[in-house]
């Protein structure tokens, strides 16, 4: 009823305000509707995730725990027991290298023509002995 509001009725224009009147509280339930489904949809997602999001952060929790456990023993061992166990590994290298001089001076082809010689003896031994 696109009438102008001067030429209508009183009858027409209570009409044309009850229609409006329906029209708009329509308009109020469809939104107060989706409003309502909106809401539960949140609700559902929240009951859904907020569980595993709550695990997952009890489980970062925890490897943070581990972590500070672990940074503590570090801490605990120290600097001390740190520079100990590098100075007996590097006496260790220092005799190593020590013993491979000696083994240097000793030269290689004397070790080898003596072990010659041992097994050439061995070899006398056991002809002797025949076996």
């Amino acid at each position: 009823m696109n009438k102008d509001l001067s030429q209508m009725s009183e009858r027409e224009l209570l009409a044309e305000l009850v229609a409006d009147s329906r029209s708009a509280r329509t308009r109020e339930r469809v939104k107060l509707c989706l409003l309502a489904a909106l809401l539960v949809f949140v609700l559902v997602l929240a009951l859904i995730y907020l569980p595993r999001i709550s695990a997952t952060l009890r489980r970062v929790d925890a490897a943070m725990e581990q972590v500070q456990s672990i940074v503590d023993e570090i801490n605990a061992v120290g600097t001390d027991k740190l520079t100990k166990a590098v100075e007996d590994f590097s006496a260790t290298a220092e005799e190593a290298r020590a013993f491979m001089d000696r083994l240097k001076d000793v030269g290689l082809d004397k070790l080898e023509q003596s072990l010659k010689d041992l097994s050439d003896f061995a070899e006398t031994l056991r002809g002797f002995f025949g076996r």
